[in-house]
């Protein structure tokens, strides 16, 4: 009997999209798209023979017919009741490294119809089959949509204006379907892959861009676990954008687990963000992402998660550009009863009631900072 649960990934080729496969072919049955078959075969067989369920398509993502024939495909294969556990877009177009005055219609039109109308048409056809698994209880985790994007995503570079402008579309459409398909319990991600990956092309692509164009191992970044010697607890202060806030909280967990370190405390610097739900309230994303991987971990480790929920900082608030407050009148506005608490805190407070839960072994979970009233 053929599963009723798999996954799909969009732009299979030797390097990220081989990966991807190879990950989700461990928990579910993978359905490989790529232009042409050279590019799937191979993998398609590796998985195969290696105990997992591969098939591959000739999908050409930025024609409409061709993204429909191949979900045609796949419901003939699994049947049109089956569900999508995960579904990954990586497909991306040619890459036209030139002056902007020389680069040709077709050229600027290349990556966008790949990347924007090809993740258009990718996830019209995907979301109804992600939908239907909101109601499969042996899915471990949400269905879930992931882009695969670059640093072009987030800014551009001279003579990457074609690539740019379909990366950038991406990632709105990503964002767009977050805050429509996540209410309806559909996980939908934009994955910032920030760096070459390492390939032949790759390399003959930098052969002359010289020593610095490669991280060095040594870095401190990468440093990390060996650098530890188990501390107790470690307490990060990080602040900043996904990269930094829940992939650098990730190497310092991992780190710490290595070493034996029994207690992390989360970069949370937040009021109370539990109740939300993801894409609710985008910057407390981060801080939901890391509260999950603690807890994965804590499941099979022996370290313990430590967030310490601290009030909105005052020194933030109550700055001139905010309006709360006009020094020159001596005035202050705010909402509501003066003597009704706040979540509020000073950073000498928020600092002090970090310093004591650092110290108090039994101090696990989530624990409230300061709050005082508006008068105070």
């Amino acid at each position: 009997m053929a599963s009723r649960i798999y996954a799909v990934i969009a732009g299979v080729g030797p390097g990220t999209g081989a990966a991807v496969a190879r990950r989700f072919a461990a928990a579910y049955p993978v359905v490989l798209l790529a232009r042409r078959a050279e590019s799937y075969d191979t993998l398609v067989k590796e998985i195969n023979e290696s105990g997992g369920s591969a098939m591959g398509i000739a999908t050409d993502v930025a024609n409409a017919d061709s993204v429909k024939a191949a979900f045609q495909t796949i419901d003939e294969k699994f049947g049109k009741d089956a569900s999508c556990a995960s579904a990954i877009f990586n497909a991306s177009g040619k890459l036209a490294l030139k002056p902007f005055l020389e680069l040709t219609e077709a050229e600027f039109e290349n990556p966008y119809n790949v990347n924007c109308k090809g993740g258009f048409y990718f996830s019209q056809a995907v979301l109804p089959r992600l939908l239907k698994g909101t109601t499969q209880t042996e899915l471990k985790y949400p269905p879930t949509l992931l882009f695969t994007g670059a640093t072009a995503s987030l800014k551009s570079s001279a003579k990457f204006s074609s690539f740019a402008v379909a990366k950038f579309a991406t990632r709105a459409l990503a964002q767009s379907l977050a805050r429509e398909f996540g209410p309806r319990g559909v996980h939908v991600g934009h994955v910032v892959i920030d760096g070459v990956i390492d390939l032949p092309s790759s390399k003959e692509y930098l052969k002359d861009a010289g020593p610095d164009a490669k991280i060095d191992p040594a870095s401190p970044l990468l440093a990390l676990p060996a650098r530890w010697h188990g501390s107790s607890p470690t307490l990060c202060c990080y602040l900043g954008d996904n990269t930094l806030k829940v992939d650098g909280q990730k190497t310092l967990i991992d780190a710490c687990i290595d070493e034996g370190d029994p207690r992390y405390m989360a970069s949370d610097w937040s009021i109370e963000f539990r109740k939300l739900k993801l894409c609710e309230h985008p910057a407390k994303d981060l801080m939901k992402h890391v509260q999950a991987y603690l807890e994965a971990k804590e499941k099979d480790c022996k370290i313990k998660g430590v967030h310490v929920l601290n009030g909105a900082f005052i020194e933030v608030a109550f700055a001139s550009f905010l309006g709360s407050v006009d020094a020159d009148a001596t005035v202050f506005g705010y909402y509501g009863d003066d003597t009704v608490p706040l979540e509020m805190a000073t950073y000498a407070g928020a600092a002090r009631y970090l310093s004591e839960v650092a110290v108090d072994p039994s101090a696990n979970g989530f624990v409230n900072g300061e709050k005082v009233p508006v008068q105070d």
